[in-house]
Parts: C-alpha cells; structure tokens; sequence
C-alpha cells in the first residue's frame, strides 16, 4: 500500500501472534522489522512520522510527528527493530493515544486484525466508537491485515471506508 499522507503513525500489533507465528524460519516481528525499515526508508521528504508498537499498551516512539530524515528514521528503526514487548492486542487505546497527536492525519495499522486486549476489544463495536471519536479530526485509518479472518477483514474494510482509508489483507502462509 502507498502512502497517501505526509502525517502518518504506524501503529503495529505486538500481540501474540507476531512473536509465536513463523514464516519459514523467521518469526512475524522478524519481517515486520524488514517491511517497516523499507516503508520508513522510502518516506518522501517533508514527511512527518511516528511508530507506535502496541501490546497491552501503546509504546510510541515519540510523543508527536517527527520530520523523516535519515537521523529520526535510523533512531525510529532502532526502536522498533530493538522493541520486544508481547502482549493482548489493545489497538483501541493505541488508536486513542495517536490521535491526541494533532499534526497526525493518517494511521496506518499493520495487525493479524484481531484486537485482543484492553478495555474495549470487540471490533464491531470498536469501530463505531473510532469512527465517531475521528468524526471532527478527520483522520484516515488505513489498515495492512496479515492473515486476518475474513469477518475481521470486513470490519476492518467499513472503518477504512467511513475514516476516508484504505484496507488491504494478504496471507504470509
């Protein structure tokens, strides 16, 4: 998925499945380190960015948006590539947490699509309340779903719909 946004927070699902599951003889984190250094890499100048791992709690890299030079990129890969928290999935709160950035305009989640933990975990609720907490803010939700169950998959599609996002899943089986 391209970027559209020049005001972009990775948020990326630490959960459970990201360490246990393996891909040949490389574990999920393994080649999600590989995907985020070639997306941040190629990051056009004037981009501001943050990364925002996520477990049973947000664990952003910076408190707001930081300019894309070769520096932050190097010191943000350094973070999430050195990052190694496990835990339930608890995409609301990191959800909440990046918005209260107001420079950011886009969230892009990479997740197996299925949140797990914290207060709220139910996504076909969740995504009524995302969808009205960004009613005046405005903010894109794209989402990267790796082998997501399709009736998430769907979900996950309505709140990239309703937030003016994008959805893409794909399978690393």
């Amino acid at each position: 998925m391209s970027l559209i946004s020049d005001r972009v927070c990775f948020l990326v699902d630490f959960s459970g499945s990201t360490w246990q599951t393996k891909v040949g003889e490389r574990t999920r984190k393994e080649i999600l380190d590989e995907k985020l250094r070639a997306a941040l890499e190629a990051l056009p100048s004037g981009t501001r960015f943050n990364v925002m791992p996520y477990t049973n709690d947000p664990i952003p890299w910076e408190k707001q948006l930081v300019a894309s030079e070769k520096g932050s990129v190097r010191r943000a890969l350094d973070f999430f590539e050195r990052c190694h928290q496990s835990g339930r999935g608890n995409f609301y709160d990191a959800a909440l947490l990046a918005l209260e950035d107001p420079d950011v305009d886009t969230l892009v989640v990479l997740t197996d699509g299925v949140p797990t933990g914290g207060h709220r975990w139910n996504l076909e609720l969740m995504v009524e309340l995302l969808v009205e907490r960004d009613r005046y803010r405005k903010v894109a939700f794209d989402s990267v779903l790796v082998d997501a169950p399709k009736s998430k998959q769907r979900l996950w599609a309505e709140l990239a719909r309703r937030t003016g996002g994008r959805s893409t899943a794909t399978d690393l089986k």
